[in-house]
Protein backbone atom coordinates (compact mmCIF):
# COMPACT_ATOMS: atom_id res chain seq x y z
CA UNK A 1 0.00 0.00 0.00
CA UNK A 2 1.62 3.47 -1.12
CA UNK A 3 -0.10 6.16 0.93
CA UNK A 4 0.16 9.94 -1.09
CA UNK A 5 -1.31 13.17 0.52
CA UNK A 6 -1.75 15.84 -1.76
CA UNK A 7 -2.05 19.69 -1.02
CA UNK A 8 -4.78 21.17 -3.59
CA UNK A 9 -7.19 24.03 -3.11
CA UNK A 10 -5.86 25.08 0.68
CA UNK A 11 -7.04 21.32 1.70
CA UNK A 12 -5.16 18.17 2.32
CA UNK A 13 -6.29 15.02 0.74
CA UNK A 14 -4.96 11.31 1.44
CA UNK A 15 -5.07 8.33 -1.33
CA UNK A 16 -4.41 4.90 -0.57
CA UNK A 17 -3.05 3.46 -3.57
CA UNK A 18 -0.50 0.57 -4.99
CA UNK A 19 2.21 0.30 -7.34
CA UNK A 20 1.09 0.79 -10.71
CA UNK A 21 -2.47 1.47 -10.18
CA UNK A 22 -2.46 4.89 -12.42
CA UNK A 23 0.42 5.15 -15.11
CA UNK A 24 1.82 8.32 -13.21
CA UNK A 25 0.97 10.75 -10.44
CA UNK A 26 -0.42 12.71 -12.97
CA UNK A 27 -2.92 10.50 -13.72
CA UNK A 28 -3.86 10.08 -10.07
CA UNK A 29 -4.12 13.77 -10.19
CA UNK A 30 -6.53 13.70 -13.41
CA UNK A 31 -8.72 11.25 -12.40
CA UNK A 32 -9.62 12.99 -8.50
CA UNK A 33 -9.43 16.62 -9.17
CA UNK A 34 -10.61 19.17 -12.21
CA UNK A 35 -7.52 21.44 -12.67
CA UNK A 36 -7.96 23.64 -15.27
CA UNK A 37 -4.83 23.53 -17.37
CA UNK A 38 -3.53 20.22 -16.03
CA UNK A 39 -1.35 17.81 -18.20
CA UNK A 40 -2.05 19.37 -21.30
CA UNK A 41 0.09 17.16 -22.93
CA UNK A 42 -1.57 14.20 -21.43
CA UNK A 43 1.58 13.04 -20.11
CA UNK A 44 4.05 13.55 -22.73
CA UNK A 45 6.53 15.84 -20.75
CA UNK A 46 6.60 18.29 -22.98
CA UNK A 47 4.58 21.63 -21.73
CA UNK A 48 4.93 21.33 -18.06
CA UNK A 49 1.69 21.98 -16.86
CA UNK A 50 1.48 19.17 -14.41
CA UNK A 51 4.29 20.11 -12.41
CA UNK A 52 4.06 19.97 -8.50
CA UNK A 53 6.29 19.98 -5.61
CA UNK A 54 7.39 17.04 -3.64
CA UNK A 55 7.97 17.65 0.29
CA UNK A 56 11.19 15.96 1.28
CA UNK A 57 12.61 14.71 4.27
CA UNK A 58 13.85 17.55 5.86
CA UNK A 59 10.80 19.86 4.67
CA UNK A 60 11.89 21.50 1.65
CA UNK A 61 9.98 21.74 -1.44
CA UNK A 62 11.14 19.78 -4.95
CA UNK A 63 9.87 20.60 -8.29
CA UNK A 64 9.09 17.63 -10.74
CA UNK A 65 6.64 17.14 -13.65
CA UNK A 66 4.29 14.53 -12.27
CA UNK A 67 4.09 12.35 -16.00
CA UNK A 68 7.23 11.82 -15.31
CA UNK A 69 6.45 10.41 -11.66
CA UNK A 70 5.09 6.55 -11.24
CA UNK A 71 3.60 5.53 -8.49
CA UNK A 72 6.00 3.97 -6.22
CA UNK A 73 7.20 3.45 -2.59
CA UNK A 74 9.49 6.59 -3.49
CA UNK A 75 6.13 8.34 -3.05
CA UNK A 76 4.58 6.42 -0.16
CA UNK A 77 4.15 8.91 2.89
CA UNK A 78 5.22 11.83 0.88
CA UNK A 79 2.67 15.45 0.42
CA UNK A 80 2.61 16.77 -2.92
CA UNK A 81 1.66 20.29 -3.41
CA UNK A 82 -0.85 21.17 -6.26
CA UNK A 83 -1.92 24.34 -5.01
CA UNK A 84 -0.97 27.22 -7.95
Amino acid sequence: MIVISLHYNKRLYQFHTYEDEYDSLMCLISDHFPVRCFGVCYGGGCCGTCGVFIMDSNGSPKFGLSCEMRIDATLNDKVIILDR
